[in-house]
């Protein structure tokens, strides 16, 4: 019995080490939203800071996938992800500190391309490290614990958006060298705390060939329940808080988002509990059908009482979501198999990212009203995908 305490404090402790390290990772790329697109334009590249939502989806869309197999290829030749992770993480952060210096000298003035091309750089090695980190979860907890140690990772994402717009106003305070410094100090942090938790190395089953029809079918539907989830997410996210920006009178939707994304970190480890006894299918339907009809409530409600509450239940749903994602991702696939699978299931949010960029990120011409269709589609969509996963793992 002491063993199995003594293990399992070990197994939440490494699974603690991923959280900083996922928590290090959002913060560096809010850091990266915030100053790109001003530095961007500040230096003539207009229609690139425009484009930047589109090109970020699509570079998760081909990155994410290759990244994830090539570390499925270090685990199985170091018996561990974190060599390309240490490198990753490594590059990143000298890259932040050398935009940072650059920017504090006189000749990025006559290299103005400069910027563009390192920060395109620190993107790709920041995209090439989340999946991997995302897929040590499978190494680290066994199937039926996965919702509740992805419930932690929810957790640090959900607590990392809720102060976004206190981080936004801090940072533009201090300015763009000073924030890059910060990042980058940030993710080498997030790099050594998840070294010293992790183990070096772990025990692999026998290799599962890639050819097996079944495990390409299940990669294929994890890449287009990956497109339907984080559409619907996105549509949701972008539809319920523009509704309730106009019940609040007009406050800032920033806000109104944090708050959406703080419910929905304190209700990440009960939900996790509750992702465990219901399977991670069940809760994926749950949580999209129910975005459907909250949408359109939010969209009729004319009390901003009400409105409130919406924005309590949209933060307990986001929750459900978030939580059971990634455990479908990786629940029904070898421990070598999962970075791949990762990868497909992020690089399928990078393409709906990229569409929702293009169909969704135009504020003047967007119908709230075409916002709720978008989440009914993607979730037929996904209840399609998984429909097809299940006959699949039958055959």
């Amino acid at each position: 019995m002491a063993q199995v305490h003594s293990r399992t404090t070990i197994l939440w402790r490494q699974i603690w080490g991923l959280t900083a390290m996922l928590a290090a990772i959002l913060l560096s790329f809010k850091i990266y939203e915030i100053y790109q697109p001003t530095i961007l334009k500040n230096f003539g590249f207009l229609r690139l800071a425009g484009w930047l939502g589109i090109v970020q989806g699509l570079l998760s869309l081909v990155i994410e996938p290759i990244a994830g197999r090539f570390s499925d290829v270090i685990l199985r030749r170091f018996s561990s992800r974190l060599p390309q992770i240490t490198i990753g993480v490594t590059l990143a952060g000298l890259i932040f500190i050398g935009v940072a210096w650059l920017l504090q000298t006189v000749y990025l003035s006559q290299l103005p391309w400069l910027i563009p091309t390192l920060m395109l750089g620190w993107l790709i090695a920041m995209i090439a490290i989340r999946g991997p980190v995302v897929s040590m979860l499978k190494e680290l907890a066994p199937v039926r614990e996965l919702p509740r140690a992805n419930a932690l990772l929810v957790l640090a994402l959900g607590l990392v958006a809720a102060v976004n717009p206190l981080l936004e106003v801090a940072l533009k305070q201090v300015g763009a060298s000073f924030g890059f410094i910060l990042g980058a100090i940030v993710l080498l942090g997030g790099g050594v705390l998840l070294f010293k938790s992790a183990p070096q190395r772990i025990p692999l089953p026998p290799v599962t060939v890639y050819r097996s029809p079944w495990v390409w079918s299940r990669l294929l539907l994890v890449f287009l329940v990956g497109v339907g989830v984080n559409l619907g997410l996105t549509a949701a996210m972008t539809t319920i808080p523009r509704a309730l920006q106009v019940q609040f009178g007009q406050s800032p939707i920033e806000w109104i988002v944090a708050g959406m994304y703080l419910v929905a970190a304190v209700s990440a480890l009960p939900w996790g509990k509750v992702v465990g006894r219901w399977g991670a299918i069940m809760s994926i339907r749950a949580s999209l059908g129910t975005f459907i009809p909250i949408t359109g409530l939010v969209l009729l409600n004319q009390f901003p009482v009400m409105a409130i509450l919406f924005m309590a239940i949209a933060g307990v749903n986001l929750s459900l979501l978030l939580t059971s994602t990634i455990p479908f991702a990786i629940a029904n696939v070898p421990v070598s198999q999962a970075g791949l699978s990762v990868g497909l299931f992020l690089g399928g949010g990078g393409l709906a990212g990229a569409i929702a960029a293009w169909g969704l990120g135009a504020e003047q011409n967007f119908n709230l009203w075409t916002g709720l269709l978008w989440v009914t589609l993607s979730f037929l969509l996904t209840t399609l995908c998984i429909w097809l996963a299940e006959r699949f793992k039958r055959a």
